[in-house]
């Protein structure tokens, strides 16, 4: 007997919000019945499947990597390293960006963060695969990590040496702010740390090539980008790619760029012509993949003994990883949300992004926008305690109010309406603050 599960449309809308816009979930009756279709669990005669071989090492030289006897271990098929995979290094995915920060597929030679890939072993099953993986050799000559933001503005080691600094994209300063009007004035440094998204699947590629054209399996959360990314890096048209993403395991941002092995799956398809799979560890996932957030944040606040907050400064030092990916870009979205619901007249962004020994930073979960609010947030409570106040009264007297809707932030946003006040109200009885105080 067979059921039919109807699915739930999705309402068109004329326009997006910043802030999100409410989707009828459609997946859930066949996720809740165990009828979810994911790239692990698709069928394929003839499969290979795929081992990296990754950097232990931060940052060093690349003297040689001894592949010794592995091609002829059992099962093992193939055996790549950068020489010999047949691919361009990757340039970074803004026209902004250092356009010297460019990334080899597998590193040629120099490794940049704990986890970059430098070899690919193919092999009749994924077993056989990591073993052959376990006797290839990488030695690595040791340099200065750069392991923090502060380490990366010093730019006493640099990690592209085309370049003089670590710097890979800067948002200056629109307008300088003066604070010596303000009668009282609070600052700090803040660190929003460093995430890893830890979708329950991680990543999983496959591909199968024939009579030309490139069939691609992803957990993605962009069909189209991924086949117009994939055919960019193979050298391919798009029409003779074709990507399929079913039911993915959570994505949370970071599945929305297309990673180096996904790329590196289709074109081993290629090579080889066979269907090929790869499907990521758990430690593959916390050390290789991308993370989010990671950003050194420097506010000053300032205004009356009133409570009224009529200055603000927010100056961002962006983390973007070895390699710059969205991640650098995040700054952006923090700029657009600097102030967050609050009404305040003088605003001064700034932000500069730099390149680490480290994970490559991409979106994560609101995408540079929840960093924009621990700092506002923050900062708001700094500058209660300055002047002796009840933060909760600091902020009522802050808020844009309902009758400002619709309302132009000072760094560009608009925000159609919202009752903030009423908000707080409603979750502070909810808390019993009063109690608590």
């Amino acid at each position: 007997m067979s059921e039919t599960i109807p699915a739930r449309g999705i309402p068109g809308r004329s326009s997006t919000s910043i802030l999100g816009n409410k989707v009828l979930r459609r997946e859930d009756a066949a996720l809740l019945r165990g009828r979810g279709e994911y790239v692990a669990n698709e069928q394929f005669d003839d499969l290979l499947h795929v081992h990296f071989v990754r950097s232990s090492v931060a940052h060093g030289e690349i003297k040689s990597v001894e592949v010794g006897d592995t091609r002829v271990m059992p099962g093992v098929v193939a055996v790549y390293t950068a020489q010999d995979l047949g691919l361009d290094d990757r340039p970074p995915p803004n026209d902004d960006y250092a356009t010297e920060a460019k990334r080899p597929f597998l590193a040629r030679d120099r490794v940049r963060f704990v986890g970059e890939p430098v070899a690919v072993v193919v092999a009749e099953t994924a077993y056989q695969a990591a073993d052959a993986a376990e006797a290839i050799w990488v030695d690595v000559e040791p340099l200065p990590v750069v392991a923090t933001v502060s380490d990366a503005v010093a730019a006493d080691t640099v990690l592209f040496s085309e370049r003089a600094d670590n710097v890979i994209w800067e948002i200056p300063a629109k307008n300088v702010i003066d604070f010596s009007t303000c009668e009282a004035v609070a600052t700090a440094e803040l660190w929003n740390s460093r995430v890893a998204a830890v979708s329950i699947e991680p990543r999983v590629a496959a591909a199968s090539y024939e009579d030309g054209r490139l069939t691609c399996w992803a957990s993605s959360q962009g069909a189209h980008d991924h086949r117009d990314e994939v055919a960019s890096c193979l050298g391919m048209e798009p029409s003779d790619v074709r990507t399929i993403v079913k039911d993915i395991g959570g994505g949370f941002g970071a599945k929305g760029m297309v990673s180096e092995e996904e790329i590196i799956v289709g074109q081993l398809a290629r090579l080889l012509g066979r269907p090929i799979r790869w499907v990521e560890s758990r430690t593959e996932n916390l050390t290789g993949y991308v993370h989010g957030r990671a950003q050194a944040q420097t506010v000053t606040i300032g205004g009356s003994h009133d409570g009224r907050v009529t200055h603000y400064r927010l100056e961002v030092v962006q983390d973007s990883g070895a390699y710059p990916k969205w991640g650098a870009y995040l700054a952006e979205f923090t700029r657009n949300l600097a102030t967050g619901v609050y009404d305040i007249a003088n605003v001064e962004f700034s932000s500069v992004s730099v390149a680490t020994n480290t994970a490559p930073i991409c979106a994560y979960r609101g995408a540079g926008r929840p960093e924009a609010t621990a700092a506002v947030e923050r900062a708001m409570d700094l500058f209660a305690s300055e002047i002796g106040m009840d933060p909760t009264e600091v902020r009522r007297r802050n808020f844009v109010p309902p009758e400002a809707f619709p309302y132009t932030t000072p760094t560009g946003t608009s925000m159609d309406s919202g009752d903030y006040r009423g908000s707080l109200d409603r979750a502070l009885a909810a808390a019993d603050y009063a109690g608590l105080r």
